[in-house]
């Protein structure tokens, strides 16, 4: 100390004695452009000590000083103990000196360290976070590519406050007392660019890379081969070099984490993060691996591949494997990864398309969801399936028939085997016959079980579905309702009461071609008598003919039926009579199910023995109008509809189906017998009134009384019952039912 005073006196032409005062102290500097100021001062003798703003400490590689305002660009070989702070005085870079005297600095001013030069580490970090230093720092001895840093952007500075000595630099001035003063150190930043590596320290590659998913790819229990490359530096092969393997947590195609099996790296299983595989490479810096996984859910699991001897991520690969399985398919909205195939081909030639995962419906909300070997189903009722903005395509959902096929040929859970179907029951697209219901079906298609579900239910029941990709079934456009009972003057069909109707409902496509299974509703609209008064309908029964079934009765209720294979479906009607009148004209409506607005109408009658067949009668009926007696041809009496004139009495007759109308034998003002016959001598005698007495209920005449001709001794006039009524002769003595003879 006191040889460096005695200096500063010689320079200054003063002997400045020692002082012990002076010790410059220069605390420990912050990073970047903070300032170190020193921790005492030289006292004050006659003016002011020169001062700077800093001194610059620069960076030098290799004892070659680095560009403090540029990018440095340095080789990949280069190593952090090829760097230094030059603290050598020539180096030092006084930034802005002055002196408030105005003292004379030389050029450059001089500089001087009290004590020896001193020794200082360096700080390095990202050139991206320059004011975060990296954690851990590199290791001085080896290369920035050995430690994977090749290529990196880099900022580095002398670590001013990281030094175990005292550090003070004094600045000094050619004229002046005092003529020396302390200074602050400053440590710049200075950029430093490493030059990429020739190749990567570490490599993994696979013949099963999928570029799309940016993984490996194979099947559970399939094998995947990975070829594991070491280089150097330069490119060149790092033979026998000791590695390892390790896994990440095996995720699914969501990202969730999974609980799936581990994979096996050759014999090696990592069922964990913490499990590892090590290998070395041979002597061209090469090893191969087998990687399986058995019993996995169908997952993505990330290997991890690095050096033995270090640990830097740096110098790790990565590779994803993913194992799919058959039980999903390959969407990005599986939650696992799959290989289900898009479409079966039966040997039949039919292709049918995979069931529907529930996120990949144009609108899932509308849907069901059934959970099956990992991933959520779209279920859908009836409707929604056959032509629902979620179903298939019109008429793609495939028949009984056909997915039956497709079951024989896979039976016994080779279906879910072969193509990973879910063990669900699935819709067909048609209806049934089963007794006197007509049903929905579906198929359970790992066992071919065979149900139904009625068409009412149908409507809120969900099942799962598959679609026809080619080959899609006509779909109902046209109906036609026939009957070779069709009476063309009536505009009905039309059968006597004890009759049946057969009629056959045609349902084809609008190309014409006939629609199978299509189920219809059959039901009356309305019911009316033949006077038009709206009537409570009689009991009907209906039988399927073809396909054919069980009766079933029908009456405000609607009776289903479904097409055949011709697309028809031939029925029989016929009364029962158990309740309501015969002789009523129903407006029978024939309405598809599965076609809104294709139906058709039609009249059905069935004609009532008990009335006339006269647009005067309440009903429709086939009573004969004339009936041979005794040689004779007598007609049967008016209703009250047909009288000429007011009757004498109303009859409702034995069946209360219509009233007839009572006669005078000779009344002006009420319906009489000349009036009806011409005369007295046009009725028919006792004996011809005894005979059609005998058959009166098989015509279904009124069976009251009836007018004669015949008198009794007494010359009256007599009606006829089952007995002679006789009794005056005036025109007003006797009234009954007129049956005149023909002439």
């Amino acid at each position: 100390m006191g040889a460096l005073i005695e200096k500063l006196g010689r320079l200054s032409g003063n002997v400045i004695s020692a002082a012990p005062g002076i010790a410059l102290l220069l605390s420990a500097f912050a990073y970047g452009d903070t300032w170190h100021e020193p921790h005492s001062s030289t006292g004050m003798i006659n003016g002011t000590a020169p001062s700077a703003e800093s001194v610059s400490i620069p960076v030098a590689l290799n004892e070659s000083l680095l560009n403090m305002a540029e990018v440095n660009a340095v080789s990949y070989a280069a190593r952090p103990d090829d760097f230094s702070a030059d603290t050598r005085i020539n180096s030092l870079t006084v930034n802005n000196a002055y002196d408030a005297e105005g003292d004379l600095f030389s050029i450059p001013p001089e500089l001087h360290w009290e004590g020896q030069e001193p020794t200082i580490a360096l700080t390095w970090a990202n050139a991206d976070t320059p004011e975060t230093p990296l954690d851990p720092q590199p290791v001085s001895d080896k290369s920035f590519c050995e430690q994977g840093m090749a290529g990196s952007r880099l900022v580095v500075w002398p670590a001013l406050e990281q030094s175990s000595e005292p550090l003070a630099l004094l600045l000094f001035t050619l004229t002046g007392e005092p003529n020396f003063g302390p200074v602050a150190l400053f440590g710049p930043r200075v950029r430093i660019d490493v030059a990429a590596a020739a190749a990567a320290p570490i490599a993994i590659e696979s013949d099963a890379f999928d570029e799309a998913l940016k993984a490996v790819k194979a099947k559970v229990g399939e094998r995947i081969t990975l070829t594991i490359t070491t280089l150097g530096c330069d490119g060149s092969p790092s033979p026998n070099t000791a590695f390892v393997i390790t896994r990440s947590d095996a995720v699914d195609r969501q990202g969730e984490v999974s609980s799936s099996p581990g994979v096996y790296i050759d014999s090696t299983p990592l069922t964990g993060t913490t499990s590892k595989y090590q290998g070395v490479t041979d002597a061209n810096g090469r090893a191969t691996v087998t990687v399986k996984q058995d019993n996995g859910y169908g997952v993505k699991t990330t290997l991890t591949v690095r050096p033995k001897a270090s640990a830097s991520e740096a110098l790790q690969a990565k590779i994803d494997v993913i194992f799919t399985v058959i039980t999903s398919p390959d969407t990005p909205k599986a939650h696992f990864w799959g290989h289900m195939p898009e479409t079966i081909t039966a040997s039949g030639g039919l292709t049918f398309e995979r069931p529907r995962l529930t996120a990949e419906l144009p609108s899932p909300g509308e849907a069901g969801s059934v959970y099956l070997s990992g991933e959520n189903w779209a279920e859908l009722t009836f409707p929604q399936a056959e032509k629902g903005v979620n179903g298939c395509a019109s008429g793609a959902l495939p028949f009984m028939k056909e997915l039956k096929a497709l079951y024989d040929e896979y039976p016994s859970g080779k279906l879910k085997k072969t193509f990973g179907l879910p063990d669900r029951a699935y819709w067909t697209g048609d209806a049934k016959r089963q007794g006197s219901t007509v049903s929905r079906q579906i198929i359970q298609l790992s066992t071919g079980v065979k149900n139904t579900v009625s068409l009412s239910n149908s409507n809120s029941t969900q099942w799962m579905f598959m679609c026809l990709r080619e080959g899609s079934h006509p779909q109902p456009a046209v109906m036609e309702v026939t009957s070779p009972s069709w009476d063309a003057n009536r505009s009905a069909i039309y059968a006597k009461k004890d009759e049946d109707v057969s009629i056959t409902v045609t349902v084809r496509s609008a190309d014409g071609r006939p629609v199978e299974g299509a189920p219809f509703a059959m039901q009356r609209r309305e019911t009316i008598t033949r006077s038009g008064i709206a009537s409570k309908p009689a009991n009907l029964l209906v039988t399927p003919v073809a396909p054919s079934g069980q009766s079933a009765g029908l009456y405000s209720s609607p009776w289903y039926g479904v097409t055949n294979a011709n697309g028809q479906a031939e029925i029989s009607i016929s009364f029962t009579g158990t309740s309501g009148y015969a002789g009523l004209k129903d407006l029978m409506a024939f309405t598809m199910q599965d076609a809104d607005g294709v139906e058709q109408t039609t009249n059905l009658i069935f004609a009532s023995p008990n009335s006339p067949d006269s647009d005067k009668a309440t009903y429709w009926g086939y009573m004969p109008d004339t009936v041979e007696i005794n040689g004779k041809t007598l007609r049967r009496p008016p209703i009250v509809a047909e009288a000429q004139l007011p009757p004498a009495w109303t009859y409702d007759g034995i069946n209360g189906d219509e009233f007839w109308a009572y006669s005078y034998y000779e009344r002006e003002d009420k319906l009489n017998a000349v009036a009806q016959c011409g005369s007295i001598d046009n009725l028919p005698d006792i004996d011809d009134l005894t005979a059609l007495k005998s058959i009166v209920k098989t015509l279904h005449w009124p069976d009251g009384d009836y007018l004669t001709k015949s008198t009794n001794d007494k010359g009256e006039y007599c009606t006829y019952n089952n007995y002679m009524n006789c009794g005056s002769s005036t025109q007003a003595s006797g009234r009954g039912l007129v049956a005149c003879v023909e002439k």
